[in-house]
């Protein structure tokens, strides 16, 4: 549920405009995807209140990296609700940050790894299987189903092509526990190719 709450009388709110994220009962990793794909949308003026079962760890350093801040408001039914805005001093970091920031260390052995495409046509295997997702976030709708059940159509030796407006590095973990690699690069209009493939 996402919806849009005004209270700038708040002692302490970095903002007057709230945007409500609840997460709760949703397994890892779609709560820290959906934190980040509201995020990608939220402008700075605003502030998200992502709304979750525990606190989000892991979603921490994400959130150091691109410039943001963030308070936890621990609830009486034991829930957390965490308060995000971007940090007015580091503004312009994340649009800076350059290629492969998010991706954890020794992903450059991996990339090195990746199935090379060289235009011929006469690559092994059938066509990448491409899926582009930059519009689900414009329109407010969640990719994770979709990208779980593109990955289960894949075919033997095919490899899956994820195209996104952010780093979705809660996924990367997913796919390796499905037996993935990966390789990311970001694009020069900023948003983010990932591909996967089969160890």
């Amino acid at each position: 549920m996402i919806g849009l709450r005004r209270r700038g009388d708040q002692p302490g709110d970095p903002g007057e405009n709230e945007v409500y994220l609840d997460n709760r009962g949703l397994e890892p990793p779609e709560p820290m995807l959906r934190i980040l794909s509201a995020l990608d949308r939220l402008s700075d003026e605003q502030v998200l209140l992502a709304h979750t079962d525990r606190r989000p760890l892991f979603l921490l350093p994400q959130l150091e990296e691109r410039g943001y801040a963030y308070r936890f408001e621990e609830q009486r039914d034991g829930t957390v609700i965490t308060r995000i805005w971007r940090k007015a001093s580091r503004a312009g970091d994340a649009a800076g940050a350059g290629a492969g920031s998010g991706t954890p260390a020794g992903d450059a052995a991996t990339a090195a790894a990746a199935p090379v495409d060289t235009g011929g046509g006469s690559q092994a295997g059938p066509e990448p299987l491409v899926l582009d997702v930059r519009h689900y976030h414009a329109e407010g709708r969640e990719p994770f189903g979709d990208i779980m059940a593109a990955v289960e159509r894949l075919q033997p030796g095919q490899a899956f092509v994820l195209i996104n407006t952010f780093e979705p590095v809660p996924l990367y973990r997913v796919m390796e526990r499905k037996g993935f690699r990966h390789a990311a690069e970001r694009t020069p209009d900023g948003d983010w190719r990932i591909t996967f493939w089969r160890s």
